[in-house]
């Protein structure tokens, strides 16, 4: 099961007291495959994501942004299937079964 949203919002109130889109946001996966208790990348002080190995979720200067399409070709690899076909050239995001 993969929980996730398409739009997310700003953490902090705008000046006409709402909140904008935000293209940073968290997801959820479990069931079979994915290795549980753990969870990847992270944020800076205003909540914006820091790029992160795709493979293992550390974060890494090195890495980049894991992005909707990331997950999604992740997902895709995670039931067997092949993400280059649906996704091509995207890095799969697969370190939830690492």
């Amino acid at each position: 099961v993969l929980v996730l949203s398409e739009m997310t919002r700003t953490p902090k109130m705008n000046a006409n007291d709402g909140k904008d889109h935000w293209p940073h946001g968290t997801a959820m996966a479990f069931g079979g495959g994915v290795r549980g208790g753990r969870s990847y990348g992270g944020t800076n002080d205003l909540m914006e994501s820091l790029a992160m190995d795709l493979a293992s979720g550390e974060l890494s200067d090195k890495g980049m942004l894991c992005r909707y399409e990331h997950l999604a070709a992740g997902a895709l690899s995670l039931l067997g299937g092949d993400p280059e076909q649906w996704f091509p050239g995207i890095t799969p995001f697969t370190a939830w079964n690492a």
